[in-house]
């Protein structure tokens, strides 16, 4: 099992993105995840709306 991900913050901003991919399919279990033969892959786009300065 496997997993890999990358998160970049756009500078002056609010917004970042994520870039991730695994085959991971879930837990099993405490503390235990179940694995499968094909990857998963996504990608987020996060926006903080707000005064980021509190």
């Amino acid at each position: 099992m496997w997993a890999a991900g990358a998160w970049y913050a756009v500078p002056k901003t609010g917004v970042s993105l994520d870039l991730y991919a695994s085959n991971a399919a879930g837990r099993n279990g405490l503390g235990t995840l179940v694995g499968e033969a094909d990857t998963s892959a996504g990608f987020n786009f996060n926006w903080l709306v707000g005064d980021r300065n509190s």
